[in-house]
Protein backbone atom coordinates (compact mmCIF):
# COMPACT_ATOMS: atom_id res chain seq x y z
CA UNK A 1 0.00 0.00 0.00
CA UNK A 2 2.80 2.09 0.88
CA UNK A 3 4.72 2.01 -2.90
CA UNK A 4 1.02 2.72 -4.48
CA UNK A 5 0.46 5.60 -2.39
CA UNK A 6 4.07 7.06 -3.26
CA UNK A 7 3.31 6.24 -7.17
CA UNK A 8 0.08 8.12 -6.70
CA UNK A 9 -0.88 10.47 -4.40
CA UNK A 10 2.57 11.92 -3.28
CA UNK A 11 2.84 14.94 -5.70
CA UNK A 12 -0.13 17.25 -5.56
CA UNK A 13 -3.66 17.03 -4.52
CA UNK A 14 -6.21 14.05 -5.86
CA UNK A 15 -9.81 14.72 -6.13
CA UNK A 16 -11.67 11.56 -4.89
CA UNK A 17 -14.57 10.31 -6.58
CA UNK A 18 -16.85 7.19 -5.56
CA UNK A 19 -19.64 6.34 -8.11
CA UNK A 20 -21.94 4.00 -7.20
CA UNK A 21 -23.52 2.24 -10.28
CA UNK A 22 -24.27 -1.37 -11.33
CA UNK A 23 -28.06 -2.48 -9.61
CA UNK A 24 -27.96 -0.02 -6.85
CA UNK A 25 -30.40 1.91 -9.01
CA UNK A 26 -33.01 -0.23 -8.61
CA UNK A 27 -32.64 -0.72 -4.90
CA UNK A 28 -32.96 3.28 -4.48
CA UNK A 29 -36.05 3.34 -7.00
CA UNK A 30 -38.16 3.06 -4.13
CA UNK A 31 -37.44 6.75 -2.41
CA UNK A 32 -36.35 8.46 -5.03
CA UNK A 33 -36.23 11.38 -2.58
CA UNK A 34 -33.24 9.98 -1.02
CA UNK A 35 -31.24 8.68 -4.54
CA UNK A 36 -30.91 9.73 -8.22
CA UNK A 37 -29.55 8.58 -10.93
CA UNK A 38 -26.22 10.21 -11.82
CA UNK A 39 -23.89 10.43 -15.14
CA UNK A 40 -20.63 10.13 -15.38
CA UNK A 41 -21.08 13.70 -17.17
CA UNK A 42 -22.37 15.46 -13.65
CA UNK A 43 -19.21 15.09 -12.44
CA UNK A 44 -16.91 16.12 -15.02
CA UNK A 45 -17.74 19.81 -14.70
CA UNK A 46 -17.16 20.08 -10.65
CA UNK A 47 -13.64 18.08 -11.62
CA UNK A 48 -12.54 20.08 -13.92
CA UNK A 49 -12.83 22.95 -12.09
CA UNK A 50 -10.97 21.78 -9.45
CA UNK A 51 -8.42 20.26 -11.66
CA UNK A 52 -7.91 24.10 -12.77
CA UNK A 53 -7.58 25.19 -9.37
CA UNK A 54 -4.66 23.32 -8.96
CA UNK A 55 -5.45 19.73 -8.25
CA UNK A 56 -3.13 16.83 -10.26
CA UNK A 57 -5.15 13.96 -10.39
CA UNK A 58 -8.73 12.07 -10.20
CA UNK A 59 -8.69 9.08 -8.33
CA UNK A 60 -11.99 6.70 -8.97
CA UNK A 61 -13.66 4.03 -7.09
CA UNK A 62 -16.55 2.57 -9.32
CA UNK A 63 -18.07 -1.29 -9.76
CA UNK A 64 -19.41 0.14 -13.33
CA UNK A 65 -16.75 -0.73 -16.04
CA UNK A 66 -18.65 1.50 -18.22
CA UNK A 67 -18.85 4.59 -15.59
CA UNK A 68 -14.92 4.20 -15.06
CA UNK A 69 -14.66 3.77 -19.24
CA UNK A 70 -16.19 7.61 -19.39
CA UNK A 71 -13.92 8.66 -16.76
CA UNK A 72 -10.88 6.83 -18.33
CA UNK A 73 -11.83 8.49 -21.68
CA UNK A 74 -12.17 12.05 -20.32
CA UNK A 75 -9.07 12.11 -17.78
CA UNK A 76 -6.61 9.94 -19.11
CA UNK A 77 -3.40 10.08 -17.56
CA UNK A 78 -4.75 12.01 -14.66
CA UNK A 79 -7.32 9.21 -13.59
CA UNK A 80 -5.68 6.82 -10.96
CA UNK A 81 -7.68 3.51 -9.56
CA UNK A 82 -7.35 0.53 -7.45
CA UNK A 83 -7.47 -2.58 -9.73
CA UNK A 84 -10.51 -4.35 -9.01
CA UNK A 85 -13.19 -6.50 -10.99
CA UNK A 86 -15.69 -4.03 -12.23
CA UNK A 87 -19.45 -5.20 -13.51
CA UNK A 88 -20.18 -5.80 -17.52
CA UNK A 89 -23.29 -6.22 -16.97
CA UNK A 90 -24.96 -3.78 -14.81
CA UNK A 91 -25.30 -5.89 -11.67
CA UNK A 92 -22.77 -6.09 -8.88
Amino acid sequence: MENYWQANFRNGKVIGVHFRGTDIFRTYNRRPDLFSKSKAEGYFGKIDELLRQGFKKVFIATDDQKIFDQFKEKYGEKLITYSKIRSQNGVA
